[in-house]
């Protein structure tokens, strides 16, 4: 009951009260409602990790920014690398997370 609801973002006591009424009333369809409103919420993990990613990708392109900004790229290629490669493990982990098995 708990994993349901939970699957369902609701409360347990929610989802009894819905499966009850579509028992008593077949026309209500309140378990339905319940899985169309959980199929259009978006995944709360998938979102912090597409914030989290978007973050590395700011950081990224401000290291690149003051690259340019400094003219000297050939200087700075070693401390981009280094980042680059500092956040690899973690997005390739995200990939994976979410289905993608590719390699960067």
């Amino acid at each position: 009951m708990e994993a349901r609801a939970r699957a369902l973002g609701v409360k347990p006591g929610a989802w009894v009260r819905a499966v009850v009424r579509d028992a008593l009333d077949a026309r209500r369809a309140e378990v339905a409602a319940l899985h169309g409103s959980a199929a259009t919420r978006p995944d709360p993990q998938r979102a912090t990790a597409v914030e989290q990613l978007r973050r590395v990708g700011v950081n990224l392109n401000q290291l690149v920014r003051a690259i340019n900004a400094d003219g000297e790229l050939t200087d700075h290629v070693e401390d981009l690398l280094d980042a680059v490669e500092a956040v690899r493990p973690a997005l390739n982990g995200v990939r994976a997370e979410f289905g993608d098995r590719t390699r960067l």
